[in-house]
């Protein structure tokens, strides 16, 4: 399985090794208001957004409609959520106590 992970300044690294996804997530602090967030992209086009806010967005950008979010996400819940992403558990995802909507 392949993916995305994008910086918050816009740089985008492909099968990031897992272990930097804290990196990633802990750079948010350095963050401005025109790149408040940081995501993975699976190849199957879902990904999981993840904003300065502590807001977590989970949305295939290939068929749109049906984002779905969690508000006040732990980092090291974030780490983990893209790490089955990365993997291409879905499942494991779809388990989240979502909320319909950004």
């Amino acid at each position: 399985m392949s993916y995305l992970v994008r910086r918050w300044w816009g740089k985008e690294e492909r099968d990031l090794d897992k272990d930097k996804f804290r990196e990633v997530i802990e750079e948010l602090e350095q963050a401005d208001d025109e790149h408040p967030d940081v995501a993975l992209k699976h190849e199957t086009e879902w990904v999981l957004s993840y904003s300065r806010s502590r807001r977590l967005v989970f949305e295939n950008v290939e068929h749109g409609g049906g984002a779905r979010h969690l508000a006040n996400v732990d980092p090291e819940r974030v780490v983990l959520l893209w790490g089955h992403l990365a993997d291409g558990d879905l499942e494991a995802i779809d388990h989240e106590n979502w909320e319909q909507g950004y």
